[in-house]
């Protein structure tokens, strides 16, 4: 399967700035936990031009095929991954949402 890029905005109530999410989803693990289901490999990086950040992954079998059911996937595990969809950065929190997924937006 071809490389997969989920695309998503994520607004701190803190200027943390585009590393500090990435650390945060890597420290917290919710960047592992999505990866550990449905990738074989992966990275998450902040794209300066589009101001969003992007998780690159090779997807495995487990997947998702319809685009609906891989925004439900995407926005559980990373636009959602608490039940609120608001979490702290340092007593500060994020909103995230999921908005394209292989250049599909969602």
């Amino acid at each position: 399967m071809p490389n997969v890029i989920i695309a998503m905005n994520a607004r701190p109530e803190k200027s943390i700035g585009g590393q500090g999410i990435i650390d945060w989803y890597t420290k917290y693990g919710y960047l592992s936990d999505f990866l550990d289901v449905y990738a074989t490999e992966g990275k998450m990086i902040y794209n300066k031009v589009s101001r969003l950040y992007e998780i690159h992954f090779t997807p495995n079998e487990s997947w998702p095929k319809t685009l609906e059911a891989q925004a439900e996937e995407a926005e559980t595990y990373l636009g959602n991954p608490d039940d609120d969809g608001n979490y702290p950065i340092d007593g500060y929190t994020v909103e995230a949402q999921i908005r394209f997924i292989d250049g599909q937006q969602i």
